[in-house]
């Protein structure tokens, strides 16, 4: 048994060193791309890629179910390298400047989590807003930003399926994972009895998180807002003055692609 365990010890050796190997090699083709201006994604490459990995996975027995999701991860890795490397690169040319999409507003809580991820760069972030996921998606994807802040998932009510179906019918690529601790505030006038209140202008995940809460306010109307930043600059526009924060404590997730 010692035996054949040392043996595999070996196996994933090897298989660690040319991962690593692979790693470089795919660093170097995107040096030669960024001088030519070739794009990152050559699907074409990428299937004929995954073809041969499975004719010759099927000639020495192994599943192409297996090989295929194996060469999946292994080509978003490289991919993953490769925008990160021209980022970096983009970045020094633009004097330290990057611009990531959020849905929303600054402000929001994409626009917090992007803060936070991006703290420990010394880069100026430059926010670039949308109004829909889809469209913050499409702002990476059509180089008007670098990256895309993107809330996909929240404590209370779950995952947020309007960006899971933003991802699916997209290219872009998870780099990156931001916890955030969100504290939803509902904001009016200040000593307002709670009885009073007939509209709450909310995200419709911000009031999903809130529900318990809202519940307590029995004579008030939710209507939704395309984000919570929005929600409080539409309530400043209709002119509503002295606010006061009664804070609602919710935990969000969100990627960074």
């Amino acid at each position: 048994m010692e035996e054949l365990r040392e043996k595999i010890n070996i196996c994933d050796k090897n298989i660690i060193q040319l991962l690593a190997e692979r790693r470089e090699l795919s660093m170097e083709v995107i040096k030669k791309k960024d001088l030519s201006g070739s794009p990152i994604r050559d699907v074409e490459r990428e299937k004929a890629l995954l073809q041969n990995c499975i004719k010759l996975g099927k000639e020495i027995g192994l599943e192409p179910t297996y090989v295929t999701r194996i060469f999946h991860e292994i080509i978003e890795d490289s991919i993953r390298l490769q925008q990160s490397y021209l980022h970096r690169i983009g970045a020094e040319k633009d004097g330290g400047e990057i611009r990531v999409a959020i849905q929303g507003i600054e402000g929001s809580f994409s626009h917090m989590a992007a803060n936070k991820f991006f703290s420990n760069r010394n880069q100026r972030i430059v926010f670039v807003s949308k109004m829909t996921f889809e469209d913050v998606v499409k702002a990476v994807e059509d180089q008007e930003a670098d990256y895309a802040m993107l809330p996909v998932e929240n404590t209370t009510s779950g995952n947020i399926n309007d960006v899971y179906d933003a991802l699916m019918r997209s290219s872009v690529s998870i780099i990156g994972e931001e916890k955030l601790r969100v504290k939803q505030n509902l904001i009016g006038i200040a000593n307002v009895d709670f009885s009073t209140i007939k509209k709450v202008y909310a995200h419709h995940q911000a009031a999903a998180q809130s529900s318990k809460f809202l519940e307590t306010l029995p004579n008030a109307r939710i209507e939704n807002m395309n984000d919570t930043a929005l929600s409080v600059q539409r309530v400043k526009e209709e002119g509503i003055s002295n606010l006061q924060q009664l804070p609602v404590s919710r935990q969000l997730k969100l990627l960074v692609w």
